[in-house]
């Protein structure tokens, strides 16, 4: 999607991530940003995207965090669908 990356979970686009000039990007979607806010709040956020730089790296229980929240939105969504 948009050219960079990512990785699908029970078909569905679960993160991507990119490099740019002066930082790095993980795009999990908005949701998992909103429920993980407070640990995020060393690093720079938007709606659906974390930033960082090499620097300031996120931990990888940080990155596991995300990709679980993002496959709870997934499974419930399909569950949603299902009924």
């Amino acid at each position: 999607s948009y050219g960079v990356p990512g990785v699908k979970y029970n078909n569905k686009l679960l993160i991507s991530f990119a490099a740019f000039k002066h930082h790095y990007s993980l795009f999990p979607g908005s949701v998992p940003i909103t429920v993980l806010k407070d640990k995020l709040k060393d690093y720079e956020t938007s709606k659906g995207t974390l930033r960082y730089t090499q620097d300031h790296l996120v931990p990888a229980e940080l990155i596991e965090s995300l990709i679980e929240e993002g496959k709870k939105l997934i499974d419930n969504k399909q569950k949603s669908a299902e009924q």
